[in-house]
C-alpha cells in the first residue's frame, strides 16, 4: 500500500492546478482599487506590471480607443459587491510609451492625461454604491459613467487631468 504524506498530496495537487487558480493577487487587487479612490493623480504602471506578472492582462486581446489600451483580466477583480473584466490605461508620458509600446500608445488629438480604469459588467447604480461604501464620500476626483469602449458596462477611472496643478 502507497502512502502519502500532507507534503506530497499538497505537492501532485499543485501540479494539476490550472495557472488561473493561483493567478488572483489581492495585494494587486487592493493597490488598483486603491487608485481608483482617485486621492492623487493614477501612475498605472507598477500594477500593470504585476498584473503581466501574475498572467492576469490578456495581452494578445487589447483594445485600443482614445489613446487608451484595455485588455481583459483573467480572472476578473472581485471589490465587494462588484466584479470587474477589464482594465484601462493611458499615459501622456513619451518616455513611458516608449519603454512600453505594448502597454501604451498616442492617438492623434488630446492628451488623454494618466488613466486607470477598470470596466465592470453591474449597473452604474451598483459601481455608484459600491465606490460611496468604498471610497471617501462626495470625492469629486474618480468618475463612473457607462462605458463609450464596451457595450453595456460601466466603467470607473481616475484620470490625472481631474488635478490641477
Amino acid at each position: 500500500m502507497t502512502s502519502f504524506t500532507p507534503t506530497g498530496i499538497a505537492l501532485v495537487l499543485l501540479a494539476f492546478a490550472t495557472p488561473a487558480a493561483f493567478a488572483a493577487d489581492p495585494d494587486t487587487d487592493a493597490m488598483l482599487i486603491a487608485e481608483l479612490a482617485c486621492e492623487a493623480p493614477p501612475d498605472p504602471i507598477f500594477a500593470l506590471r504585476r498584473l503581466i506578472e501574475n498572467e492576469r492582462l490578456v495581452l494578445d486581446e487589447p483594445l485600443l480607443a482614445d489613446s487608451s489600451t484595455c485588455w481583459p483580466l483573467d480572472p476578473q477583480i472581485e471589490a465587494g459587491t462588484v466584479g470587474f473584466s477589464h482594465i484601462c490605461a493611458a499615459s501622456e508620458d513619451p518616455g513611458l510609451i516608449a519603454q512600453y509600446p505594448h502597454l501604451f500608445w498616442r492617438g492623434p488629438g488630446t492628451s488623454p492625461g494618466e488613466e486607470l480604469t477598470l470596466v465592470s459588467d453591474d449597473s452604474e447604480k451598483a459601481l455608484r454604491d459600491w465606490a460611496m461604501a468604498e471610497f471617501a464620500v462626495g470625492n469629486p476626483a474618480y468618475n463612473i459613467m457607462p462605458s463609450h469602449r464596451f457595450e453595456g458596462a460601466t466603467e470607473i477611472s481616475c484620470n490625472s487631468l481631474t488635478f490641477t496643478y
